[in-house]
């Protein structure tokens, strides 16, 4: 993700930190460290810079949300490995909407998660059993202009949702006049609301926002 000044800001995956570039790709500074202590990480595998300039991290093989101050400081900690609500599992995305929630995909319970910036609960949805087609181990998380929820879905789609986590359409799957995704990984939105996917067949693919390739 990129910060309010413009750095460049990346999951150092295999080495449990985060790292700071400046646009020019001129290192700024690394931090985090193996291990579940607070602002210990453990695989971190989605970032995202919240309105006040604190980096969000998907602290995935720990199973929570790391908050972090823009030098790196620990802010706090939420999430904990379960399926209950507000528990997660092995989280692999995250966004922040315009309210200043965080919107994360919750990948190995097949849901999307929304907290306030301090943590707390707000709602889940996207798991079987409700009305609309079921997440499938779901990565990249993104918002559009207008607080639209997009997410990238194992199942070769990108899954669009209202705030309030009402479904909204599909797209990208085999069937569609366009190339089909294959298991998208991440997804984001640029500022005319154009929808880019990450996708496993070694490209990127660019869709309007009614989803139109």
């Amino acid at each position: 993700c990129v910060d309010h000044s413009g750095n460049i800001v990346v999951c150092d995956c295999n080495n449990h930190r985060i790292q700071v570039f400046t646009i020019d790709g001129v290192f700024v500074r690394a931090f985090g460290s193996h291990g579940n202590a607070a602002g210990q990480l453990d695989c971190p595998s989605g970032v995202c810079v919240d309105h006040s300039g604190n980096i969000v991290v998907c602290d995935c093989n720990n199973h929570r949300i790391q908050v972090f101050t823009i030098d790196g400081v620990f802010v706090r900690a939420f999430g904990s490995h379960g399926n209950a609500a507000g528990q997660l599992d092995c989280p692999s995305g995250v966004c922040v909407d315009h309210s200043g929630n965080i919107v994360v995909a919750d990948t190995n319970n097949h849901r999307l998660q929304i907290f306030r910036s301090d943590g707390t609960f707000v709602r889940a949805f996207g798991a079987s059993g409700s009305s609309q087609p079921p997440l499938h181990y779901p990565t990249g998380v993104c918002v559009d202009g207008a607080d639209n929820i997009f997410a990238a879905d194992f199942n070769h789609r990108i899954m669009q949702f209202r705030s309030d986590g009402t479904f909204v359409r599909a797209f990208g799957a085999s069937g569609s006049s366009q190339p089909p995704l294959h298991y998208p990984t991440g997804v984001c939105v640029d500022g005319a609301d154009n929808i880019f996917a990450a996708d496993f067949n070694h490209r990127i693919m660019q869709f309007r926002s009614d989803g139109t390739f």
